[in-house]
């Protein structure tokens, strides 16, 4: 009984700095522009490949590499340095039509329950939620590529606790999000992208008694767009050599919330042998490394980038990443 009135007046403490942090209805959107597939993609629009963040560069990687169907699972950890461990997994389904060819994919992310440094030492957050996207893309002309992203759906949840008990309970989820994307080939050795992205969130969160002394919860709701134009351009100067250069601008915004997103990314692809691919990049002053080993008609990979996601730095610090996917097609 001594420890339950103890752990009950921390929850009462704790519960006051929580609430002085002002947990309105923006609370889940952070989560969901991190986590959600804007923030977790690869920022690269130009070049050829299954899981690019442009639809339209989707067909051209297709035909360039002659493969009918495609499938590619990776799995991913996120380890913030002042926050929780985030563990990500993709799974990927391609396949042609007969004009165009259409990709589905799923995204999810879970998290350890841990302190963040926004909220200080006692309350903890847990994020949850996955992405289904659906793409299509098609060549209209004999250089130009478009292709369309739609969301049906995508949720991130962000929990706050305190010991046992549950302050907050709080989700954004997206009510109209898509991508729209074009690839252009300049020649034979450079590409053009552009990706304009658009998701309109509705976010809630729902205030419990615990936290609120009220003798019912509290919901809190509010809608929120994230805006984002990512271009890019690839070059192949020789083959087994490739070169990007992208930049992403944009904003997410809605009641307490004005974020301005500027990321710049720049990265090198090279063929060490007919086999084994190296990539190092600079994503937003970062630097990322990947391997990727390609057999017959199926490839394995790895990558890992350290002190990146700068723009989580004040609420939960910078994260460590590591992924590793197996890819296989027909």
């Amino acid at each position: 009984m001594l420890r339950y009135l103890l752990v009950l007046s921390l929850i009462l403490l704790f519960a006051g700095r929580v609430s002085s942090q002002n947990l309105g209805p923006e609370t889940p959107v952070l989560g969901k522009t991190i986590f959600g597939i804007n923030g977790l993609a690869i920022l690269e629009v130009a070049l050829p490949s299954e899981i690019s963040y442009n639809p339209a560069a989707v067909e051209l990687a297709l035909q360039l590499f002659k493969e009918e169907q495609y499938v590619e699972a990776d799995f991913g950890i996120l380890d913030f340095h002042a926050g929780p461990q985030v563990k990500n997994d993709w799974q990927v389904y391609l396949f042609r039509l007969p004009k165009g060819s259409l990709r589905l994919a799923k995204y999810g992310i879970t998290s350890s329950v841990s302190e963040i440094v926004y909220l200080g030492p006692g309350p903890k957050v847990k994020f949850q939620g996955q992405t289904i996207e659906m793409s299509y893309g098609r060549q209209v002309s004999p250089k130009l590529f478009l292709g369309l992203v739609i969301i049906p759906s995508k949720e991130i949840k962000t929990d706050v606790f305190f010991e046992v008990e549950n302050l907050a309970e709080t989700k954004a989820k997206s009510s109209l999000h898509g991508r729209l994307g074009a690839l252009y080939l300049i020649n034979s050795k450079t590409s053009v992208g552009i990706v304009y992205t658009y998701d309109k969130m509705a976010a809630k969160t729902r205030l419990l008694p615990v936290l609120t002394g009220e003798p019912t919860p509290i919901d809190i709701r509010a809608n929120y767009r994230e805006r984002l134009l990512t271009v890019g351009v690839g070059w192949q100067p020789v083959e087994g050599t490739a070169l990007y250069l992208t930049w992403q601008k944009g904003k997410v915004s809605g009641p307490n919330v004005s974020e301005e997103i500027d990321l710049k990314a720049f990265g090198i692809q090279q063929f060490l042998n007919p086999n084994l691919c190296l990539q190092v990049g600079l994503n937003d002053k970062v630097l990322c490394y990947s391997l990727t080993y390609y057999g017959q008609k199926w490839n394995l990979g790895a990558s890992y980038s350290k002190s990146t996601y700068r723009r989580t730095e004040e609420f939960f610090g910078r994260a460590d990443i590591w992924y590793i996917w197996l890819g296989k097609n027909w």
